[in-house]
């Protein structure tokens, strides 16, 4: 899980978010609203929702474009189930919450890292 989650409110513009995620270097940004987290806005939102369909992205709020209402998992779940969750929502991000604070994204990349991390462990033989 990425643990440094950057976050955007409601009311910026999609501009200002597409700017935010080339300087940081992430691929979606967390809508909070105060402390609450309300939505989460993706590359593929901004290309979806805003160039695709020719509207101006400083004229577009983030709020328009979100998805919302997140789905989210508890610092302690299994990857099993964050995969089980990923799938049966069709999504490939889900927030981290830990009595609703934020405390982290995990991305579908995060999953299959973990995976093939297991895998290589196994196929590692003993040695002693």
């Amino acid at each position: 899980m990425t643990k440094h989650v950057i976050t955007i409110e409601p009311n910026a513009s999609a501009i200002e978010a597409a700017k935010i995620m080339t300087k940081s270097e992430v691929g979606c940004l967390v809508v909070t609203d105060g402390n609450d987290a309300v939505g989460i806005v993706t590359e593929r939102d901004m290309l979806t929702k805003v160039t695709a369909k020719g509207k101006a992205p400083s004229k577009v709020k983030v709020s328009q474009i979100m998805s919302s209402p997140i789905i989210t998992i508890k610092p302690d779940d299994s990857i099993r189930n964050a995969a089980k969750l990923m799938r049966d929502n069709g999504i490939r991000r889900l927030i981290v919450t830990n009595n609703g604070k934020l405390r982290g994204v995990i991305t579908i990349r995060d999953i299959t890292d973990s995976i093939v991390g297991t895998m290589a462990e196994l196929a590692t033989p003993v040695t002693e």
